[in-house]
């Protein structure tokens, strides 16, 4: 049975929100915001790996307090790691990053992105922060985390910026964590607050940026509309259905597009106020220029086989950047947006075998390198 479901998922760039499942208490101990949980024993001890529970609070005006996972890897008593901290993409997210699918097309499996790229950098001795989007909580069966919903009016990109901003000066504050060798790694919409927060903090060393759009996101997503269009024409459906089925993404990228000209006269789009598409045509505008302004290296890494932001967005930043510029841009043929790889290159033929249940280890690979290069 063909594995593939031609079904309109999220219209932004993340390909489907977060799992449902229960977030229990990872093993080590519990260590509330500001720290806790530390590791005890004599001076120079060895230390083994584990995890903690922690929270901290936003940067945000409203001190949102997130709760998340801190991963420590082994390491001798007393010493200062390398720590990294995950922004997700759009959509509500848990710590995990637990995706489903793509654009147009289903997985019919898991894959924790966050949760397998975290483990990874903790084995490779670097200190990880995992955290729920403040979206992602039991008010909409994403995450057993105690959330309570905010208002949709309040929240713009610069708000989930300000999230990270919050994590990274909890990351600097924790006893294992040498504060000066701290790095991003964004995903997809997560993806594009790199450039900005790398600006801004200079004890950043590096970014990551795994599946970034270049253009910015009235582009992208008519880019999607006309990928769902591709798609749906390739299955036979016909102009009445495609009509039907996308009416809502074209009218969406229709209005961000009008917004983004200064022709919008109204004050929603798809249910969100002007103000939060404003704030996400202001990142993708700065994002390649703070960019290429940057004196500390990104990684932009991305998919041959992803549908939410194809390679061309990752050839395009690579354009961008030049050849002496000090970022990489990096694309793996078979990868899709969830960062897993479909082995079959004719879609309209996957099979269940065919879909990586896992990261792609060439994802990994790419990110390891490029991280403990600069650690």
């Amino acid at each position: 049975m063909r594995c593939v479901r031609y079904v309109l998922l999220a219209i932004l760039l993340a390909a489907c929100g977060g799992s449902q499942a229960t977030l229990q208490p990872r093993a080590g101990g519990s260590g509330g915001a500001g720290g806790g949980g530390g590791s005890g024993g004599a001076a120079g001890a060895p230390v083994d790996a584990s995890s903690r529970e922690v929270s901290f609070a936003s940067a945000a005006a409203d001190s949102f307090l997130h709760v998340g996972t801190l991963q420590i890897p082994a390491h001798v008593e007393g010493e200062r790691l390398p720590a990294v901290i995950f922004a997700h993409g759009s959509g509500p997210n848990d710590r995990d990053e637990t995706l489903r699918g793509q654009l147009g097309m289903s997985f019919g499996r898991d894959i924790p992105v966050f949760a397998e790229l975290g483990d990874a950098l903790q084995d490779a001795g670097f200190v990880v922060l995992r955290f729920d989007k403040r979206s992602c909580g039991p008010f909409n069966g994403c995450a057993d985390n105690g959330y309570a919903p905010t208002d949709p009016d309040a929240v713009t990109i610069d708000t989930f910026v300000e999230d990270v901003e919050g994590g990274l000066a909890f990351l600097a504050s924790q006893p294992e964590v040498d504060a000066e060798r701290l790095f991003f790694v964004g995903h997809s919409k997560g993806a594009s607050y790199a450039p900005r927060l790398l600006t801004d903090h200079p004890q950043l060393r590096a970014g990551v940026m795994l599946a970034a759009p270049f253009v910015t996101i009235d582009r992208a997503l008519v880019q999607q509309a006309e990928k769902l269009e591709e798609i749906l024409v390739a299955t036979g459906a016909s102009e009445a259905q495609i009509d039907a089925a996308l009416a809502d993404v074209r009218a969406i990228a229709a209005d961000v597009t009008a917004l983004h000209e200064g022709t919008f006269a109204g004050t929603r789009i798809g249910g969100l106020p002007v103000a939060y598409w404003n704030s996400w045509l202001r990142l993708g505008e700065e994002a390649p220029a703070l960019a290429a302004a940057l004196d500390r290296p990104l990684l932009v890494l991305s998919g041959g086989y992803d549908w939410n932001v194809p390679q061309a967005e990752t050839e395009a930043w690579a354009a961008h950047f030049g050849e002496r510029s000090p970022h990489e841009t990096r694309i793996v043929p078979c990868v899709t947006h969830a960062l897993n790889c479909i082995d079959n290159p004719d879609w309209m033929k996957i099979r269940p075998g065919d879909i990586g249940a896992h990261v792609d280890p060439a994802v990994i690979e790419e990110l390891l390198s490029f991280l403990a290069a600069r650690r």
